[in-house]
């Protein structure tokens, strides 16, 4: 009884060294590589964008060190296009790293563009076909997406 005690916690012990030991490999990774990493893992939450012709409300892409599949709804001319939210948490700078090269435009709540930071470094890895760093202030931002060839696109935010 004791022995199995024992053995457990120490699982306990290896589990969570493990995970501060991840923890503090993301915090010397650039932004950037942290993208790539994320971007390029197979695991994604799957999204389906809002088609801009509807009033819902799009899904929700906030969530830090995630990647989202997102797919695209089709519009009539046969291409693909629609909209996801982005709520920043924080008044800083985020990095947007899409998987696919197709047209994107993050918009604020009253539907003015908001201007990506010229001169960021660029994200280097083949998992990136496309991003943008953005100064953002705490407040929920659409992001619209395409017209694409392709229903399926990857994207995540990463904080700076």
């Amino acid at each position: 009884m004791k022995k199995s005690y024992v053995l457990s916690s120490l699982s306990a012990v290896a589990a969570a060294a493990q995970l501060l030991a991840c923890a503090h490999d993301h915090e010397n990774e650039t932004p950037e590589q942290e993208a790539c990493e994320h971007l390029g893992g197979s695991a994604a939450t799957a999204v389906t964008a809002t088609a801009d012709s509807t009033a819902d409300l799009p899904p929700d892409v906030s969530k830090a060190h995630v990647k989202f599949a997102v797919t695209l709804p089709a519009d009539a001319s046969g291409t693909y296009a629609g909209s996801v939210r982005f709520l920043a948490p924080a008044k800083k700078q985020y990095l947007l790293v899409l998987d696919k090269t197709v047209p994107f435009q993050l918009t604020d709540s009253a539907g003015k563009a908001v201007d990506a930071v010229a001169g960021a470094t660029k994200a280097n890895c083949s998992a990136v076909a496309a991003q943008a760093v953005y100064s953002l202030d705490v407040a929920t931002y659409r992001l619209r997406i395409g017209p694409a060839s392709k229903a399926a696109v990857g994207l995540l935010f990463e904080a700076r």
